[in-house]
């Protein structure tokens, strides 16, 4: 994704160093992102509590700047309205550590995506979907294999309240579906799904 995807509403482009201003904005319009800078899955955990945002921040923005494949943002009339976190798999150290997240056969070069944030404003378009469908791009275009993602479907109590985090910033089913990926969980039952698609 050298060149810019575009749909009929949204333009589609990597987070390269010229760029990282508009990450900055986007994420600057809502705490998770801020606090987070998407290192919760590339850190373990130990790295991940001695990190203050700050300090995940500046992770983020040198990876960036060493030209590190990290995500694809989505613009809409110029604006950064949406990003979608995408890279090598094996970046993420957290993903290789947890056990839902593990493949259940090997795949070469699968690229994993692990976060997708929305501008308010941008919310109800199926912006997701078509992030996904960029990064898949994205990935395939740097030569990866597969790509993976891990949504989790929420527990409900009786009273219909749900049981644990609810993950949303990981995506759905549906939005993994509509972009053509394959349910591969390897344990029926869990909450957390295996999503791949296929590159090769």
């Amino acid at each position: 994704m050298d060149e810019e995807i575009t749909t009929a509403e949204f333009e589609f482009h990597p987070l390269t160093a010229d760029r990282w201003p508009d990450v900055v904005r986007l994420f600057d319009t809502h705490s998770n992102p801020r606090s987070c800078w998407c290192q919760y899955w590339r850190l373990a955990q130990p790295e991940w509590r001695s990190n203050s945002p700050e300090q995940r921040r500046d992770l983020l923005e040198g990876a960036v700047e060493a030209g590190a494949p990290v995500g694809v943002l989505a613009y809409r009339d110029g604006e950064p309205v949406g990003w979608c976190s995408v890279a090598p798999r094996e970046t993420h150290d957290r993903v290789q550590r947890t056990r839902s997240m593990r493949a259940s056969e090997p795949t070469t070069n699968t690229w994993s995506v692990v976060c997708f944030f929305v501008h308010r404003s941008a919310r109800h378009r199926f912006l997701m979907t078509e992030l996904l469908k960029a990064a898949v791009e994205y990935a395939r275009e740097r030569g990866a294999g597969a790509v993976e993602g891990y949504p989790v479907v929420r527990r409900l109590r009786e009273d219909g309240s749900p049981i644990g985090a609810p993950f949303r910033f990981m995506g759905s089913l549906g939005t993994y579906r509509r972009a053509g990926f394959a349910d591969v969980t390897p344990n029926a039952g869990q909450t957390r799904h295996l999503m791949r698609r296929r590159l090769t």
